[in-house]
């Protein structure tokens, strides 16, 4: 479902004539004063009460390069709703899916050669291709296959440095390190952050098992619209 839960904040006038946590005794704010504060507080509950919607719906946006957004009919999370798609590109087939010729378990794997087929198409349409953002079990994958091992322990050459930071601001979040793949400076990122599935009631990951998807920062946009909300009596 998009990021509404409908909320509701009801201000009445004794709560604008209370006076709020750390305010003075004979303080002089006024009643206009307090409901804008009030607001202010009520919009930041809002905001973080549809944070984690706002990530899962990235999260579909990067995987399938499309989000369905289920609307319930009478309460969340019943068998009453209506599926919408929202697609980011025409025609049957999501054209930002790429299959290596090899999975990348298989020693004999390109790894490399993947990562910079992958960054082709998003070079030609002038987008980034800076991020390479991967599910929890991949990076021990890349990490140990042996073209890539290789590939880093040439002497005298920078190819890459690994070195893992966890990125501020971001639960679960890794930043492993960077890769020079042909000129192109790729950062492997690792995500093992979590939702609960609203249908399977089941903590699922972000990002699936074997996935990866390379992308660049701020490469999507969020969008706020308003919802009318009519109520039938």
């Amino acid at each position: 479902s998009p990021a509404n839960v409908e909320f509701k904040r009801t201000t009445t006038v004794n709560d604008l004539k209370k006076r709020g946590m750390g305010e003075a005794l004979l303080g002089s704010k006024s009643e206009t004063e307090r409901a804008a504060a009030l607001l202010r507080k009520d919009i930041r509950e809002a905001d973080r009460s549809i944070t984690r919607r706002e990530e899962y719906m990235a999260a579909q946006t990067m995987l399938y390069n499309a989000c369905t957004l289920r609307h319930y009919i009478d309460e969340y999370g019943g068998n009453k709703y209506e599926d919408w798609t929202l697609k980011f590109y025409r025609g049957e087939g999501n054209p930002g899916t790429y299959v290596p010729a090899k999975l990348w378990t298989d020693a004999d794997a390109d790894i490399l050669g993947d990562i910079e087929a992958m960054a082709e198409p998003l070079l030609e349409n002038g987008q980034g291709a800076t991020d390479l953002i991967m599910a929890g079990d991949v990076h021990k994958t890349i990490l140990n296959n042996p073209k890539v091992k290789e590939y880093l322990d040439i002497s005298n050459y920078s190819l890459g440095d690994i070195s893992p930071v966890q990125l501020e601001g971001y639960r679960g979040v890794t930043k492993l390190g960077e890769l020079n793949v042909n000129g192109l400076m790729v950062s492997l990122i690792t995500v093992k952050e979590t939702y609960i599935d609203e249908i399977t009631r089941k903590r699922t990951p972000m990002i699936p098992s074997g996935t990866v998807i390379l992308t660049a920062p701020a490469a999507g946009r969020t969008r706020y619209g308003a919802v009318n909300q009519i109520e039938e009596y």
